[in-house]
C-alpha cells in the first residue's frame, strides 16, 4: 500500500521517503520538499518550489512547474517546466514539449534533452554533462568554450564530457564540437 499525499492547497517542508508519493494537484503548491526516494508528481498548474531531490523522482507533468530544484541524485523528469534547477548529481530529463530555463549543470550532473524538448540559458559548468539530439526544439547556453546551441538541426560549440553525448540525426549538422573524457559524439 502506497503512502500518498495529495496537495490541493499548500504543503510546506514535506519529506518524501522510498515508497511515498506526493501529488501536487491543480493550483497546489509544495514548498521546501525533501525527496529521499519515492515520487513527487507536479500536475497541470501545480508548482513545487525549492525542492531538494536526494533520490527518487520529481516528475513535472504538462503545465506543471518545478522551480529552483536542487538535484543531488535521482531524476527530475520534465514534461512541463523546470526553472532554475541546479544539477549537482543525478539527471534532469527534458521530454518532448517540456523545457528548462536557467539550468546549472555541475560536475557529476547530467542534463538530457530529448527530441522536441528545450533548454534555454544553460550554465554548463566544468565537468557538467549534456546529452542531446539535433532534434531538440532548441538548446542554448554557455560552457567553458563560450556559447553553444542546437537549433534547426544544427549543433554548434557543444562540449561533451563525463557521460555527455550528442546524437546528430540524418541530414543534421554539428560544428565545433569538443569531445573530452567520457564524452560521446
Amino acid at each position: 500500500e502506497k503512502d500518498i499525499q495529495l496537495v490541493y492547497g499548500t504543503a510546506n517542508n514535506t519529506k518524501i521517503n522510498p515508497g511515498g508519493e506526493q501529488h501536487i494537484k491543480e493550483f497546489g503548491v509544495s514548498n521546501n520538499t525533501e525527496i529521499n526516494g519515492g515520487y513527487q508528481y507536479i500536475e497541470m498548474n501545480g508548482a513545487a518550489e525549492y525542492s531538494v531531490l536526494n533520490d527518487g523522482y520529481q516528475i513535472v507533468q504538462m503545465g506543471g512547474a518545478a522551480n529552483q530544484t536542487t538535484i543531488n541524485n535521482g531524476v527530475l523528469q520534465v514534461y512541463g517546466a523546470a526553472n532554475d534547477p541546479t544539477i549537482k548529481g543525478g539527471r534532469l530529463i527534458v521530454e518532448k514539449d517540456g523545457g528548462t530555463v536557467f539550468a546549472a549543470i555541475e560536475k557529476g550532473g547530467l542534463l538530457e534533452v530529448k527530441e522536441g524538448g528545450f533548454a534555454f540559458a544553460v550554465d554548463q559548468k566544468a565537468g557538467g554533462a549534456i546529452k542531446a539530439t539535433t532534434r531538440v526544439m532548441e538548446v542554448f547556453g554557455t560552457n567553458r568554450l563560450g556559447q553553444f546551441e542546437i537549433k534547426n538541426g544544427i549543433a554548434n560549440n557543444m562540449l561533451l564530457e563525463n557521460g555527455g553525448s550528442l546524437r546528430v540525426e540524418e541530414n543534421d549538422f554539428a560544428y565545433n564540437t569538443t569531445v573530452d573524457s567520457g564524452g560521446l559524439l
